[in-house]
């Protein structure tokens, strides 16, 4: 894992399309149970290093009972979910459905197409709040039947082309999305996009894929 704001490296393994981050210790140990899976006809992952070191190893003395221990307790770790994470997640796209939407949004993920549309945002917003005004506009969407879900429906569809926004600049930059869906996040439903994939990429191209979600938001404005 490159280009982050830790001082020593920082390792991460894809586990079941997860990523977690380890030690050097850990990650070196699980690398070379996946190459014994793969050179051999036995199936290791860690636990079974993990199991032949206590078990094996350490009773024949080739390794310290206290090093097995100590490797043991730092993968019994719990998974703990973050407060501001979004929470009982319910997938609802994978990506067979979501790549060729990304793909057509490419379109939108180069230099020229980001330029005018911050330059056409940002004219619009200084009309609306500079000429034209907002209170106008919030009249007449109180006083006409039926505004109010039209302006919630542009809230959900918005929503929906953001989380798009965030898939298609991954995308742009080399990863690939794992999959959408919604959730709560504290109390409120929210919508999700699964881009751990950036974990890989560098630290522009994590950037710009946060930022994905707010130019795509701009584009549903704009249109």
């Amino acid at each position: 894992m490159t280009d982050v704001g830790f001082e020593d490296d920082q390792w991460l393994i894809d586990s079941n399309g997860k990523f977690i981050q380890t030690t050097e210790l850990l990650y070196r140990i699980a690398e070379h149970a996946r190459k014994v899976t793969d050179s051999t006809a036995w199936i290791v992952d860690a636990s079974d290093v993990h199991q032949l070191m206590d078990t094996k190893l350490a009773p024949l003395s080739l390794l310290s009972v206290e090093t097995g221990t100590k490797n043991r307790a730092e993968t019994d770790t719990g998974e703990t979910s973050a407060l501001l994470s979004v929470n009982l997640r319910l997938r609802a796209l994978n990506p067979h459905y979501i790549e060729p939407i990304t793909k057509l949004f490419q379109i939108f993920c180069n230099v020229p197409a980001v330029a005018c549309v911050l330059v056409v945002a940002g004219w619009i917003h200084w009309w609306l709040y500079g000429i034209h005004g907002i209170e106008r506009s919030i009249q007449d969407t109180v006083y006409t039947p039926g505004g109010l879900l039209v302006v919630f429906a542009a809230i959900f569809a918005g929503a929906i082309f953001h989380e798009f926004g965030h898939a298609s600049v991954l995308r742009s930059h080399g990863g690939r999305v794992r999959g959408m869906g919604v959730g709560l996040y504290l109390m409120y439903p929210a919508f999700y996009t699964d881009v751990s994939d950036c974990y890989r990429l560098g630290r522009w191209a994590r950037v710009f894929t946060d930022l994905g979600g707010i130019y795509f938001h701009l584009i549903f404005v704009i249109a």
